[in-house]
């Protein structure tokens, strides 16, 4: 069954096509990727994806709902759709059990109070959480701006699945990170799509984190989807060797 359609979808800005009518679903449990050079409407294609920017034409449906036109992020989390939060920006002063209490909390339609513990109840989804994304006692009491940023990620990943989404979106998941890093965040995305059937897209231009996580990869270029296959498919196309690779 597809969680995701996207039928003919266009975004443009004056004259410039960011997105050209794009064609693509993803079935329910499936990681996909999008790759593509600079420039290619990867980050248009993926606002539109998180309610960022609303298309021009065509239609986007989420369990088959066309929620193309209502826009907002809000609304799209509301549907089950979680975007991967902007910890570096936002949360820096708060520690990382603190920023998913807070993600924990709005899930229970309740707000964070910085003086009052979030409740039994709240406090075991919490630790639940963290145990998940693999976050020790000692660093969850950490603010997150002194966490590596591979803790970062998890506290990150760990705010999206609080909010318990049907589908998880994520933009660079491993920008900035020492292979090992980038290593240990593959691995829990692995674990969170085949093991506990979160369906996934991912926005990165590490190929080999793509080859790893993707079941299928969208390759995109001037506004267009020009290839979508497996890793193995994508690695051995022509055109994509000769647009992007080669352009990267």
């Amino acid at each position: 069954m597809n969680i995701l359609e996207l039928d003919d979808v266009a975004k443009s800005f004056g004259g410039l096509k960011a997105v050209n009518r794009v064609s693509l679903t993803l079935e329910e449990g499936e990681a996909h990727s999008i790759i593509g050079p600079n420039g290619a409407g990867k980050t248009t294609l993926f606002n539109l994806l998180t309610g960022d920017l609303k298309p021009d034409s065509g239609r986007i449906l989420f369990s088959n709902k066309d929620i193309g036109r209502r826009g907002g992020v809000r609304k799209f989390v509301a549907e089950g759709i979680g975007r991967s939060f902007q910890i570096a920006n936002f949360f820096t002063k708060m520690s990382a059990y603190e920023s998913i209490a807070i993600a924990v909390l709005a899930r229970q339609g309740r707000a964070w109070h910085p003086f009052q513990r979030p409740g039994e109840h709240a406090d075991g989804a919490v630790r639940q959480i963290l145990g998940r994304v693999g976050m020790t006692r000692e660093s969850a009491a950490l603010l997150t701006g002194e966490l590596p940023t591979g803790d970062m990620k998890r506290v990150e990943i760990g705010m999206v699945i609080a909010l318990k989404p049907k589908l998880i979106l994520l933009d660079e998941p491993t920008a900035g990170m020492s292979r090992v890093e980038k290593n240990e965040i593959v691995e829990l995305l692995k674990e969170l799509n085949q093991r506990e059937g979160y369906s996934m897209i991912v926005v990165e231009h590490d190929t080999t984190v793509v080859s790893t996580i993707s079941r299928k990869i969208w390759v995109m270029h001037r506004g267009e989807i020009i290839s979508a296959g497996t890793p193995e498919e994508i690695r051995n196309s022509e055109i994509v060797r000769k647009v992007y690779l080669g352009e990267e």
